[in-house]
């Protein structure tokens, strides 16, 4: 009798850790980041959010597609080395947006990592470490921006130029990193 309420409690838990999941409509469970990479798929944090912070949404993440539509080629090539250097890290890739800047011209990607997720620091970094042979213009990620054009030399994401505040995650690029290429 003394186990039934521990056992009860210990299956609670596991339901709650089980729940579906979708990182940018791939679907997933909630389970531990530990059994997640046993199994060898991607954790995401922030896409189960009420359960600890060791559960996160774990999927079979293939390298997404880069569009192609209005996206410069060699936008589209070093976006295909800087998925193949960070499999499973991104859940989406955007180019062209029918606005002003780098988006409007096809010469930028922005790499949908999720919320606060790490690996979107250990992309950009990697990005900034390989900026020459991906003709790189510049790199955002976390309000933070590194620009090589301005002779910036490399240097860890914590010493990057702070940005202002724009309001949101997204805007703020916590949920990905931006990355715009140089004109071919």
């Amino acid at each position: 009798m003394r186990f039934f309420p521990l056992a009860l409690s210990l299956s609670a838990g596991l339901v709650a850790a089980q729940n579906s999941c979708s990182v940018y409509d791939v679907a997933g469970t909630c389970i531990s980041t530990e059994e997640c990479a046993a199994a060898g798929k991607t954790s995401t944090p922030n896409f189960c959010p009420n359960d600890p912070a060791d559960v996160q949404c774990c999927t079979t993440t293939p390298n997404p597609e880069i569009p192609t539509s209005n996206c410069q080629p060699h936008v589209v090539e070093h976006g295909k080395t800087i998925l193949e250097a960070n499999k499973g890290a991104v859940h989406v890739v955007w180019c062209y947006a029918n606005k002003s800047g780098e988006h409007g011209k096809g010469l930028a990607l922005d790499f949908m990592v999720g919320s606060y997720n790490p690996k979107g620091q250990v992309l950009a970094e990697w990005v900034m470490e390989n900026h020459e042979s991906l003709d790189v213009m510049y790199i955002i990620w976390g309000q933070k921006i590194w620009n090589p054009s301005n002779g910036e030399a490399p240097t860890p994401w914590e010493n990057w130029r702070d940005m202002e505040d724009r309001g949101s995650v997204t805007d703020n690029h916590w949920d990905h990193p931006h990355v715009s290429f140089n004109a071919a």
